[in-house]
């Protein structure tokens, strides 16, 4: 559902203000009546999306108060699924590409099977993809072929065992 909302979001250029590690409540109003769309008191394109980050549960009761409906709900963030991160991939990679219709080397099946064992942070999540597609790299770097060559395609096994690695290494 987020994932899903950032893609929308990022698709009409929207504005995106966040407010990291908030541990104090207070800032809520203020936030509120400075993004709000009736009060117009700042310029921003449409759609906006004002992001508040905390790991006080303090400061998350307060912002689940119903002053705060119907501007805001809250999302946990602690760990993606398997399917997440597939999604992540795919809406990265084609990001990057600037085409809809390429295509990741990663098997996703793979990919879902690791994520759904093993659940981290969209941080860590990055990091251990980065770790499992620079060793891809390494392995065909001296290759002639060009993408998407089945060659160049991480295949479940390496996911796997690069994985494990990523795991031991870090």
């Amino acid at each position: 559902m987020l994932l899903d909302l950032l893609k929308e979001l990022d698709n009409k250029k929207s504005f995106i203000a966040i407010f990291e590690n908030v541990v104090n409540h207070l800032i809520f109003t203020p936030a509120r009546n400075i993004f709000s769309p009736s009060e117009g008191q700042f310029p921003y394109p449409s759609p906006l999306l004002v992001i508040f980050t905390t790991g006080d549960m303090n400061v998350l009761e307060e912002f689940k108060q119903p002053f705060m409906r119907p501007h805001g709900y809250s999302v946990s963030l602690d760990s993606l699924s398997g399917e997440d991160v597939a999604s992540l991939i795919d809406q990265r990679w084609k990001q990057i590409q600037n085409n809809t219709h390429t295509y990741h080397p990663f098997d996703e099946q793979a990919i879902k099977n690791v994520f759904d064992i093993h659940k981290y942070p969209i941080r860590r999540a990055l990091d251990a993809l980065e770790f499992i597609l620079q060793e891809k790299v390494e392995q065909v770097r001296d290759s002639k072929d060009s993408w998407p060559h089945d060659s160049l395609k991480i295949k479940s096994e390496d996911i796997y065992l690069n994985f494990i690695k990523f795991n031991k290494t870090s």
